[in-house]
């Protein structure tokens, strides 16, 4: 829970100001409607979503629904007295001193802002998107909707045109994957000697075409054949099939740590990053260039460390052996920055060695190899708090860039700083080194399980969701070799300042 004294106000602008202090590895495009932001503050429980089991996060599956039981099924709440610096309050009752008519279920016409009260003035808690079926809680007859206030599960309130729905509330989180995919659809990259066309018709006659001036990355709407051709069609236009190299996702991801069994995986380990894609990796009697090779290992391999402590450059593996160090990634176990509650989640991101741990509290639960920014490009560091979930966004290159990019419908989108977040990257397969424009890279696997496991908590149906002061996104820490002691930024360092106040106060 926020302090009381923890204005909004100040805490999101503190938010913008301190990211503003920083470039971005992209400009979103496709606005949200009303241009809403970071929301105020409402108490939110988590949806029962079941990759998000409390002490684990499972590997992700391909094809694997990330799905949510919400409404009659809703779990009960949180304790009434959680620990002093939980994150997530219990879900208030849905009651106003309105006319209240019968509940039910609906599919919402348009896509909706979900308000914390059925007033267009409180705080925006995120968008519900067009055609999602949501079950509905009240329906409240009150001033600035034209229809009936929509009290949705599992809370808010939306005004929008509906139509009453007797099939099943939507189960599975924004947005959809097809069964045996692990992206949401096919995109590809347009050669530069592409022409695009308005039409099927010109496309086809190759007439009136236009190159794309900029490195583009779409996402087929449909395919056609015509004339003998193959043909895209995109949001930019019809684009010959053969101009466009396609995509279908990486298939790496992370994997769990420690749950109790004797060969869970546990802190220090490491993945096998060879020189070359195809070349292998020695493992060395002694720590010495010279030591004899006992075996060789591939990419990805992952080694657990003995220590994590160099000896001559090298590392030494539990099984006996030494690797040199400039052939891993390399992730260790780290304390919990203060603006991690003791049993909240939070990601510790090295950009050195390109690693990323999920954390519960002290526990390290997941660990997996990220992209972060190239030459050029850094991803900035410093401890902040994730602000805004995105199912999918446009992005473009920034104004100032030198690079000019358009990338389609990016999916997992999680902002925590103005310019930068965390999202998925179904363009490369490089992880484990620096490829981005600033942003942290994930695999698609790795990007829509921490997606679903990291608040704010995203439910079915919603394609966007803001942190607030009840519910603030959780903690990432990004922090590399030459910046060992990490700057706290924005509404992180807000709410740290609030909550030490009272401290101080006493002290005097």
């Amino acid at each position: 829970m926020a302090p009381a004294n923890l204005s909004v106000a100040s805490l999101v602008a503190v938010s913008v100001a301190s990211s503003l202090l920083m470039g971005g590895c992209f400009r979103a495009m496709e606005p949200s409607p009303n241009g809403v932001g970071v929301a105020e503050p409402a108490e939110i429980v988590q949806p029962d979503v079941a990759w998000l089991d409390h002490k684990t996060m499972p590997v992700p599956r391909e094809g694997a629904g990330v799905v949510a039981t919400l409404g009659a099924d809703r779990p009960a709440s949180p304790p009434s007295d959680p620990p002093s610096d939980a994150r997530v309050g219990p879900l208030p009752p849905l009651h106003v001193d309105s006319e209240v008519v019968a509940p039910g279920a609906v599919r919402l016409r348009e896509t909706a802002t979900v308000f914390a009260e059925p007033d267009a003035s409180s705080p925006a808690l995120g968008l519900i998107a067009a055609g999602a079926r949501l079950a509905v809680v009240e329906r409240v007859i009150a001033d600035g909707c034209p229809q009936a206030w929509l009290g949705v599960a599992p809370y808010g309130y939306v005004c929008s045109t509906f139509e009453e729905s007797a099939t099943p509330v939507s189960a599975e989180l924004l947005p959809h994957v097809p069964k045996g995919r692990r992206v949401p659809g096919t995109y590809g990259r347009v050669s530069k000697t592409a022409q695009i066309y308005a039409s099927l018709d010109d496309a086809r006659l190759g007439i009136g075409g236009h190159a794309p001036g900029t490195s583009l990355m779409v996402r087929r709407m449909r395919r056609v054949k015509a004339g003998g051709a193959s043909f895209w069609k995109t949001r930019q236009g019809w684009i010959a099939s053969h101009q466009i190299r396609k995509f279908s996702g990486s298939r790496w991801h992370g994997v769990p740590l420690g749950s109790g069994a004797e060969d869970a995986l546990t802190l220090p380990l490491a993945w096998v990053l060879p020189e070359a894609m195809l070349a292998k990796v020695a493992v060395k009697e002694t720590p010495s260039r010279g030591g004899k090779v006992l075996r060789r290992l591939s990419r990805r391999e992952l080694v657990e460390l003995s220590t994590g402590v160099l000896d001559h450059g090298h590392f030494e593996l539990r099984g006996g052996g030494y690797i040199e160090k400039s052939r891993l990634a390399v992730a260790k176990r780290t304390e919990r920055p203060d603006a991690a509650g003791v049993e909240e989640r939070w990601l510790d991101i090295d950009v050195s060695e390109q690693t990323l741990v999920a954390y519960e509290g002290d526990t390290p639960v997941y660990v997996t190899m990220i992209s972060s920014g190239k030459a050029g490009h850094s991803t900035p560091t410093g401890v902040f708090r994730l602000s805004r979930k995105v199912a999918e966004r446009t992005m473009k290159s920034m104004a100032d860039s030198k690079e000019s990019y358009s990338v389609a419908k990016v999916p997992w989108t999680v902002y925590f700083a103005t310019g930068y977040a965390l999202h998925a990257s179904y363009w490369h397969d490089g992880f484990g080194n620096k490829k981005s424009h600033g942003c942290v890279n994930l695999s698609p696997l790795d990007a829509r399980a921490l997606y679903a496991w990291t608040a704010p908590l995203v439910a079915p149906g919603w394609s966007e969701v803001y942190g607030h002061a009840e519910q603030p996104g959780s903690v990432v820490r990004i922090r590399s070799r030459r910046t060992p002691e990490q700057v706290t930024r924005g509404y992180a360092k807000t709410m740290l300042e609030a909550q030490a106040a009272p401290t101080v106060l006493a002290q005097r």
